[in-house]
């Protein structure tokens, strides 16, 4: 994130959205590669099936499933260019296009590896390569910035890092095996992967169109604002993409144990350090954005701090709905998960109809924010639903910390609102205050325990992270 707002400041809010736009342009069809057959892979081993059957046959499912997605992506592109004749923005929108396609096409193959990984776990496998590759990405793309390259030099970077950090994944699954293509064992990839592609795709709809609709009701530019904030709030995504790879897996086994004791202790323990530590975090960056704009991206990226927002708001409402997603997934209930997710996609669409159309409000990213927000909160009250109908799982009685924290920082921003002040030392100042006397009053009023802060810092205990990844990454077995 630091490197993007780097990147951001040298290359302003054009080039950031032409990157933007080639990358989601490819992302909406990487439904194709998976089509929910990475969720079945991890069910079937996380209920104790056999691991090399299951490589197998999951290896040729996915060989097949990205050479179609290659294919598809092509004949898009083809089509709008060709039989169509709908013009990309530039030269430059049709290469990066390209590109990424080369880019996804290569991370979706070694998914074979990390969905195994994901099954099993073992987060340090995954999460080393990716981490070394996007610090080599980082400094890359810094170098060539700051030399004054542009956008396609930036992607091919982005390129560079994903082939030269191959052998890595190699050497951390040399002792995985695979079997042969099994039929029968095809057959249940195929019953759980059903229900589970309608989820993918809406999925991918949501998050990819939103980039797409906009470059169509606007510009490389306004594409550009809007994923400034998007990546401004990246913390919040980073919390739930890494969570959601352990909480699946988890709740899958323990519910097909009958482990209800050790869901709902999970299940409340996430909560509650959610809404104690990462909620008030991310509504005071919604109410300093302002602040947060000005320190990260500069004069360039003024009109973006309304979309910053409303974005960190709603990924706040996507983090808080992951527990009640996972679970659903967990009892096996894909239908109903898939029925939800077409209507998010119905509501998201007709959101931003209303929210982004030119023929409508015409609020551009502000508008595309809104659509998320309101989307996501409709998500959230279809699952909250469906986990009170189960009489197994405990509901959450602590929503007056929720309560608490809108109250306060409702508080904080009708104060900060009314204060003109353009100094960002007196703001800077203004935000940690708010989040001091946050945590001060909560104590204070019990809403949060002392033994939840141990557990925060727990999470930043580098000696037992050491640990891990050593036992984990160089214990070959």
């Amino acid at each position: 994130m630091a490197t993007s707002l780097v990147v951001a400041r040298l290359v302003g809010p054009s080039v950031l959205g032409t990157i933007a736009y080639g990358l989601a342009f490819v992302s909406v069809f990487t439904f194709v590669c998976d089509f929910g057959t990475g969720t079945a892979h991890m069910r079937l081993i996380a209920e104790g099936r056999d691991e090399i059957e299951c490589n197998g046959t999951f290896l040729q499912i996915k060989l097949v499933l990205v050479t179609a997605f290659t294919l598809i992506v092509i004949g898009a592109f083809a089509l709008q260019k060709y039989y169509f004749k709908i013009p990309f923005e530039s030269k430059a929108h049709e290469i990066i296009i390209l590109l990424y396609l080369i880019i996804v096409t290569i991370n979706q193959l070694v998914t074979i590896l990390t969905t195994h990984w994901a099954a099993k776990m073992e987060q340090a496998k995954q999460d080393i390569p990716s981490f070394i590759q996007t610090v080599l990405y980082q400094i890359l793309r810094v170098i060539l910035a700051v030399i004054g390259f542009k956008a396609i030099a930036l992607v091919v970077g982005n390129l560079f890092s994903v082939l030269i950090i191959l052998p890595l994944y190699y050497y951390i699954a040399r002792g995985m095996k695979f079997g042969s293509f099994n039929k029968s064992l095809f057959k249940e990839y195929v019953t759980l992967s059903l229900p589970v592609i309608v989820v993918i795709i809406c999925q991918t709809l949501i998050f990819s169109l939103d980039k797409v609709i906009l470059q169509n009701t606007s510009n490389s530019k306004e594409v550009g604002l809007y994923s400034a904030a998007f990546v401004l709030g990246s913390f919040v995504q980073a919390i739930e993409g890494s969570t959601g790879l352990l909480f699946f897996p988890y709740f899958s086994k323990h519910i097909s144990l009958f482990n209800w004791e050790k869901v709902n202790f999970t299940l409340r323990k996430y909560e509650r350090t959610i809404f104690s530590f990462v909620l008030p975090i991310g509504l005071a960056a919604a109410v300093f954005s302002d602040l947060m704009i000005s320190i990260t991206y500069g004069k360039k990226f003024l009109g973006s701090e309304q979309v910053f927002s409303i974005i960190i708001i709603s990924f706040l409402v996507s983090l808080t709905n992951l527990p009640y997603i996972n679970i659903i997934t967990g009892f096996r209930l894909f239908k109903i998960a898939a029925w939800i997710w077409v209507i998010n996609v119905l509501f998201f669409l007709g959101f931003c109809y209303v929210f982004v159309s030119p023929k409508m409000l015409g609020l551009g990213g502000r508008g595309m924010a809104l659509s998320l927000l309101c989307t996501n909160i409709v998500s959230l009250a279809q699952y909250q639903y469906q986990i009170w109908r189960r009489k197994d799982i405990n509901r959450f009685p602590g929503w007056s910390i929720v309560l608490f924290n809108i109250i306060y920082f409702t508080a904080v921003y009708l104060i900060y609102s009314r204060i003109i002040s353009h100094s960002i030392l007196f703001k800077l100042s203004g935000f940690i205050i708010s989040l001091a006397v946050f945590l001060g009053l909560s104590i204070i009023l019990k809403i949060v325990k002392k033994e939840e802060l141990k557990v925060v810092l727990e999470i930043v205990n580098l000696e037992k992270m050491k640990h891990y990844i050593k036992h984990e990454i160089f214990k070959h077995k």
